[in-house]
């Protein structure tokens, strides 16, 4: 009976192991590491260090950030806030102020400090001073300015195409077309989307109006880049534009007609 069941026991751990693969412990940080956005990375160091930099300029004794203790860097924190300016010496706008909180934040995660000084009671203060400096700019008038561009019109097109910015009358009118039509269609976000997006994230299909594009979103900082949920976006180019030298699919055609690769 013993023997039963160690080999029923050996048979059934065999049949477990076959389904996972091996992974080890450093492969879950490497795969961690690997998934974190570049640019957010790149942020959060160039702030710390501009706070590391002024940290140190305040003391004759020099301690990495991680060996000091929480009651001593709470304050050095809401100095911080209070003081730093741009380059020009101007003042950040609010959310600027709040990026340096979150970049000094992640980095202490990062190290394993121990403490957040977003949302742990010993660093109130200097959550304090960062909601005061927030208040400020409203109480003199001086808020966040808005960013957004304003939209483009069907005449703006129409100029672009004929100052031939837009068409397939040069590489870079077939690449401003793109570019404008991957942005109108697909809501790309920024201007790292559409330099990750590869051959294959977009392709031409066919319906009984006309031929219209499907993509396949990659992960980005917005969405989760699921392949299993295409978006599909029916475009008739006889409806949708007007211009058929703007219309996506023979823009994309074009481009991959044309292209040296194999």
């Amino acid at each position: 009976m013993s023997q039963s069941r160690t080999s029923n026991r050996s048979t059934w751990n065999t049949t477990v192991y076959a389904r996972f693969a091996k992974v080890l412990t450093d492969d879950v940080s490497v795969l961690v590491s690997t998934q974190k956005n570049k640019n957010t990375e790149m942020k959060t160091m160039q702030e710390v260090t501009e706070f590391e930099e002024w940290r140190q300029s305040m003391t004759t004794e020099i301690h990495c950030i991680e060996d000091v203790p929480p009651p001593e860097l709470d304050p050095l924190v809401g100095r911080f806030y209070l003081g730093v300016r741009k380059k020009t010496r101007k003042e950040y706008e609010p959310d600027s102020i709040s990026s340096y909180q979150n970049s000094i934040d992640r980095y202490l995660r990062n190290i394993n400090y121990g403490y957040s000084i977003i949302r742990d009671e010993v660093f109130q203060k200097s959550r304090d001073a960062l909601a005061a400096k927030r208040k400020q700019p409203k109480a003199t008038g001086n808020r966040n300015v808005p960013r957004k561009s304003p939209a483009i019109t069907e005449d703006h097109e129409k100029a672009l195409v004929e100052a031939c910015q837009l068409g397939i009358n040069s590489p870079n009118a077939v690449l401003n077309t793109i570019w404008l039509n991957n942005t109108k269609l697909f809501s790309l976000r920024g201007s790292d989307e559409h330099r990750q997006m590869k051959w294959g994230d977009v392709s031409v299909a066919r319906a009984e109006n006309g031929e219209y594009l499907v993509y396949n979103e990659r992960l980005t900082k917005t969405r989760r880049g699921n392949p299993a949920t295409p978006v599909s976006l029916p475009r008739e180019p006889t409806q949708a534009h007007q211009n058929r030298r703007l219309a996506p699919s023979p823009s994309i055609k074009f481009t991959r007609n044309e292209d040296p690769r194999p």
